[in-house]
């Protein structure tokens, strides 16, 4: 299986590793982060857009983050995914803020009506330090 748009990632052992996590039950908090799931569905049509945002604590973060969003239905059946590798642009002095934080922002269209579970992998670049998180999910 490949790893969810890492193409260009060379490490396999990394790739393995965040593979793994989207698929395991596990959750794990290394990175702090506040997720926050929601859904839109027009009056018109039979299918939502699930919306994904992370707040992620700056503190502790270095340049940049390798990020899966995934969806799975009621049955655990993968059903899809956005992946990226994030660059941060932290500034200088972000360790130092009074909250700091970065939110990030995904969407999932043309999901239809069900019970789903929605699972963040979050992995530093530069690092081992991982958080994995899974949060249930109704599309009316």
């Amino acid at each position: 299986m490949t790893c969810f748009g890492f193409a260009r990632l060379t490490d396999a052992k990394t790739k393995a590793e965040i593979e793994d996590a989207v698929f395991s039950r596990e959750n794990r908090n290394d990175i702090p982060v506040v997720l926050q799931l929601s859904y839109s569905k027009p009056k018109d049509t039979d299918v939502a857009k699930v919306m994904v945002a992370a707040k992620i604590s700056a503190t502790s973060l270095h340049d940049s983050l390798y990020v899966v969003v995934a969806l799975f239905d009621a049955d655990g059946a993968f059903v899809t995914q956005t992946a990226e590798s994030t660059n941060l642009d932290l500034p200088t002095d972000a360790a130092t803020a009074k909250d700091p934080a970065v939110t990030l922002r995904w969407e999932l269209p043309g999901i239809a009506p069900g019970d789903y579970l929605v699972r963040l992998v979050l992995r530093e670049s530069k690092g081992t330090a991982t958080t994995t998180i899974s949060r249930t999910l109704k599309v009316l």
